[in-house]
């Protein structure tokens, strides 16, 4: 990929082995879109350590658990260029539903809320997704914060790692988008100028960006992070 002076991401975005154009990248600063051939380049100091896509209409990410692939995380340095391509596959998203899940505030608290999530929760879920599934209708499904509680990361043993871990052990049925609550912030982070930013590291490393957006059936979606993140302890 011939890129110019500055250009620190680019990548292709394709399906079936064609490029998409006209897709939306960003570093969650800057945006540009994709050429004829599928290329971004974006000249970025990776602000968020990632780079991601706005998935069109008529098409889903790859994934090869719960967790969609419409993102990845930047290794290197910032003003050093890397690559980072994005694979999509066409599907028929002119009727779809949409499942909202929230504050699951998934835990391994001794009140049970893991065997709660997967003997009532999941069930229910699934049995939804196949209702609809034959209509045909395009299913996605969101998890709009709180997917952990943190106050329980180390108590329990059960930080946003493990929650995402625990995600695919339930086998959802479609791709699940989520969104950051403020019990998905890092209790570690200590209060700061930086609080709120470094304590959405951890969940970005996980799960992605904590903003973002993209398209289903001709409706843009646009998923927020509307929380401000303060510790009251100190370094």
């Amino acid at each position: 990929i011939k890129c110019g002076k500055g250009v620190t991401l680019t990548g292709v975005v394709y399906c079936d082995d064609k490029p998409v154009e006209g897709v939306a990248v960003t570093d969650g600063v800057n945006i540009v879109r994709t050429d004829k051939e599928g290329i971004y380049r974006l000249a970025s100091q990776k602000p968020y350590g990632l780079v991601y896509i706005s998935t069109p209409s008529g098409y889903e990410p790859m994934n090869e658990d719960v967790v969609p692939e419409f993102w990845a995380k930047t290794t290197l340095a910032p003003k050093k260029r890397e690559r980072h391509d994005f694979a999509l596959k066409k599907v028929d998203d002119s009727r779809f539903s949409v499942l909202m899940c929230a504050d699951s505030h998934l835990c391994n608290s001794d009140r049970g809320d893991l065997a709660f999530f997967s003997d009532y929760h999941m069930p229910l879920v699934r049995r939804v997704c196949d209702e609809v599934k034959d209509a045909p209708v395009y299913t996605i499904i969101l998890i709009l914060g709180d997917i952990t509680w943190d106050q329980y990361w180390v108590r329990a043993n059960f930080d946003i790692d493990r929650s995402r871990r625990f995600l695919n052990e339930n086998n959802y049925p479609t791709q699940v988008y989520t969104i950051m609550g403020n019990h998905d912030n890092d209790p570690s982070v200590p209060a700061g100028e930086h609080t709120d930013f470094l304590a959405a590291n951890r969940y970005r490393n996980v799960y992605g960006p904590t903003f973002y957006s993209m398209d289903k059936g001709g409706v843009h979606f646009l998923m927020l992070d509307n929380i401000v993140y303060k510790n009251t302890v100190k370094p």
